[in-house]
């Protein structure tokens, strides 16, 4: 009989960034429907300060992360900072 597959343990940092992450295309959705672009900003200032926590315990670079901040940037029409 096969064993059932075993059950990742997630940090409090993973679990938050994940909610944050699965929340975004959601976020954006909610955007382009309710033509409410305040949510996509917010949506990426609660991620940010979530990744650094994050960051500071699993040093490695997220493409992922990197893109949700930087998106809202682009779709209210500010410039990208240069470095993040």
């Amino acid at each position: 009989m096969k064993s059932p597959p075993s059950r990742v343990k997630l940090s409090i940092e993973e679990k938050k960034l994940l909610d944050d992450l699965l929340k975004y295309p959601l976020v954006l959705r909610s955007v382009f429907v309710e033509k409410a672009p305040d949510e996509v900003l917010e949506c990426a200032a609660d991620l940010s300060p979530d990744f650094n926590k994050f960051y500071k315990k699993h040093p490695v670079v997220s493409v992922l992360v990197l893109l949700v901040i930087s998106e809202p940037l682009d779709i209210l029409g500010f410039p990208k900072p240069i470095r993040m």
